[in-house]
């Protein structure tokens, strides 16, 4: 997923959107699909960072409600990070919600949350 990220594929940014979305759903009963999940959340925040408005909200509301679900700690971890890797397209929603996080009893959650509150909106 990495790789996608740093090739900045924007083409490719709707279908990696819909597959974060599947992906996070089997996550309860396939690890795979959570392992998968985790890297997307990245790759989706730094995709939404120079995508246009449209889609950089899409991405960024799809992070917000990743990172609200505590069902899977490294997951949640992911979605922060990934809201950090938006930047400037960061929504101002996400802070008290990173802030949140950041004072979570999960050392990755709040590890990501602290990080990602750095660069949010930034």
């Amino acid at each position: 997923m990495s790789l996608l990220g740093a090739l900045a594929d924007l083409a490719t940014t709707a279908d990696l959107l819909a597959g974060f979305r599947s992906w996070r759903g089997q996550a309860f009963s396939d690890d795979a699909a959570l392992q998968v999940a985790r890297g997307a959340a990245v790759v989706l925040g730094q995709l939404g960072a120079i995508a246009d408005a449209a889609v950089a909200t899409d991405v960024a509301d799809t992070l917000l409600d990743a990172a609200c679900d505590g069902a899977f700690a490294e997951l949640q971890s992911a979605a922060a990070a990934g809201l950090g890797e938006l930047g400037a397209r960061c929504p101002a929603a996400a802070k008290p919600l990173l802030g949140e996080l950041a004072r979570s009893d999960e050392a990755a959650v709040a590890h990501a949350a602290q990080r990602a509150l750095a660069s949010c909106g930034r």
